[in-house]
């Protein structure tokens, strides 16, 4: 772990110190992938509390003293009180993403003399992840889960590589024009539109970077054992100190994304250990448990797997799941069966900014009730048929037409756009003076650019109802692909400008 203790950072944050032996409730709230801190997490989770607006409430960030789950002094964490209806609560956030070095986070283009090494040092740093990636083919079961996962790692593990090249063309690149300045009839304008080059291709290998991150966190957990160990003994030492210095509180743990993933395993760690099983509940929120269990049946559990073991070790008294519609990543998990589990839809929304999202809380609090009054079965019953208001209505309507004059209109544009475009290269043969790699360029851009063209319509358009549908689920279904075509078409849009910039390099003379 770099840059502090297994939380992350201890940003300085002047705080009052306090413990948790007055606690009737503490959430450890566990992230997703990315490059998280503890302010940050706090930030927002304060922001989704207090826009619950239910009653009134008292927010303080204070620091917990005594809790060290790893070997080494004591350091005080920080964390929400929250006071509400005479109890008190804690929201303590937990940073596992720093147990492995951040490639973007060590990446400066623009650190002064030092910037050329900080750049491929951040690169270097992915190489173990590239490795991970590939370890991920061996642990996909099934063709189709494979040959994703295939093609999914080897353009990872070419990707770190690729720009350590990209990076040394950049510095070759910088040196040429250098050289050519002092030549005479060097154009002016060139000085300039490197200079801004640099900083666009610096801006977009930090972008780069950070998505290399983000799947560096996934392939990670799955691919390397030792790191997922690490992980998981991390957050295990978290929650058997909070069951020490907590004696009579219930403990929550909330995940979002992968974290769902980290909190529901690392339970099956927990050895009966003083009760502590018993005090337990879990909230996952925007988690691809059944995607991920898809993939990787032998390394994720699915659900189902995770109930039954809870049940009979006596791991978790509850577990609920809270999504978004237009989150394509986190799903309804759609378990039955069990008494344990409650799921529903929090309404329209992607897949960041749950901590924020005063649903999500709103649902936390309302679960909580259910079970301290003893109304957990109509809880869930209440989330498996909640009805729409008259404002999703007019969506769901809205949304409807929409997708019947996406069928309408653009048939003809999206059939008539490929074949409008191989016909000018057919009549005008406008490629021809094009060198292999930039003809190469253009034509798999321009094939992309069309693939997109067709998810997006294919998206835009997509029949929702049948198979029993409720209109809810209609609803959330048009939310869904709304927000897929919407991706389709911000890609297109890009690789339409590299197609185009592509085009113009080549034949400027």
């Amino acid at each position: 772990m770099t840059g502090g203790s297994v939380y992350g950072h201890q940003e300085d944050l002047a705080m009052r110190v306090t413990s948790l032996s007055d606690a009737a409730t503490v959430a450890i709230v566990v992230h997703g992938v990315g490059d998280h801190s503890l302010r940050e997490i706090l930030v927002q989770a304060r922001l989704g509390a207090a826009a619950m607006g239910e009653e009134p409430l008292s927010v303080e960030d204070v620091t917990i003293a005594g809790l060290s789950p790893a070997p080494g002094p004591l350091e005080p964490s920080p964390a929400l009180r929250i006071s509400a209806a005479g109890k008190i609560h804690f929201l303590l956030p937990v940073v596992w993403s720093r147990l492995r070095v951040r490639a973007a986070k060590e990446a400066d283009l623009y650190g002064g003399e030092r910037a050329q090494e900080r750049f491929f040092n951040a690169v270097f740093l992915l190489l173990p992840s590239s490795v991970n990636a590939l370890r991920c083919i061996v642990a996909a079961t099934g063709l189709l889960p494979r040959a994703l996962t295939t093609i999914i790692a080897i353009l990872y593990a070419f990707l770190a590589p690729g720009i350590a090249a990209a990076g040394f063309l950049l510095i070759v690149q910088l040196t040429y024009a250098r050289a050519e300045a002092d030549r005479a009839g060097y154009a002016w304008w060139r000085a300039p539109a490197l200079i801004i080059g640099i900083f666009l291709l610096g801006w977009v290998a930090k972008k780069l970077l950070m998505v290399l991150d983000f799947v560096g966190d996934v392939v990670g957990y799955v691919g390397s054992p030792k790191h997922r160990e690490k992980a998981e003994e991390t957050l295990l030492g978290i929650i058997r100190e909070v069951a020490r210095l907590a004696p009579h509180a219930r403990i929550l743990l909330v995940g979002h994304s992968l974290g769902t993933v980290l909190v529901t395993h690392t339970l099956l760690r927990l050895r009966g250990e003083n009760g502590i099983g018993r005090r337990l509940g879990i909230v996952t929120m925007g988690s691809p448990l059944r995607l991920m269990h898809w993939f990787f049946p032998d390394r994720i559990r699915s659900p189902e797997q995770l109930l039954r073991e809870f049940e009979e070790r006596s791991l978790a008294a509850s577990w609920i799941n809270l999504w978004r519609d237009a989150d394509s990543i986190g799903r309804g998990l759609t378990v039955s069966g069990s008494s344990r589990f409650a799921e529903t839809s929090l309404g329209d929304g992607t897949h960041p900014g749950y901590w924020s999202d005063s649903r999500c809380w709103a649902a936390v609090v309302k679960s909580l009730r259910s079970i301290a009054n003893g109304t957990w079965d109509n809880l869930v019953s209440e989330w498996a048929c909640v009805p729409m208001s008259q404002h999703e209505e007019d969506e769901l309507i809205r949304r409807a037409q929409a997708a019947a004059t996406f069928a309408v209109t653009l048939n003809l544009l999206v059939i008539a756009g490929p074949i409008y475009f191989w016909q000018q290269i057919r009549e005008q043969n406008w490629l021809v003076g094009l060198d292999p790699w930039s003809r190469f360029s253009v034509l798999g851009l321009s094939a992309l650019i069309t693939s997109l063209a067709c998810g997006y319509y294919y998206f835009a358009s997509k029949r929702v109802g049948g198979d029993g549908a409720t209109r809810r689920q209609m609803l959330g279904r048009y939310r869904l692909n709304w927000s897929a075509a919407m991706t389709c078409l911000k890609a297109g849009a890009i690789l339409s400008i590299a197609a185009s910039f592509v085009y113009w390099r080549s034949t400027a003379g």
